[in-house]
């Protein structure tokens, strides 16, 4: 129904959500009384994901030792 970053609302910001490497999805079937900024169905939203990450995948991230030897 709705997605926004700061930069972009609606399908271009579903495609920039679906590039990060950790967040939060949360799918609700409850009809409310929202914005609607996405105009494709899922499915279709879920393939051009993955197509345009096909095709410009993202550059590796770089592993601190923080993240390969976390503190108690």
């Amino acid at each position: 129904m709705h997605a926004w970053t700061e930069d972009s609302r609606g399908d271009d910001a579903f495609y920039s959500l679906s590039s990060w490497g950790k967040a939060k999805f949360a799918f609700n079937s409850i009809r409310r009384e929202e914005e609607r900024t996405l105009t494709k169905p899922m499915l279709t939203l879920l393939m051009e994901a993955m197509r345009r990450l096909e095709e410009h995948p993202a550059p590796p991230k770089e592993t601190g030792l923080d993240e390969l030897f976390p503190s108690k």
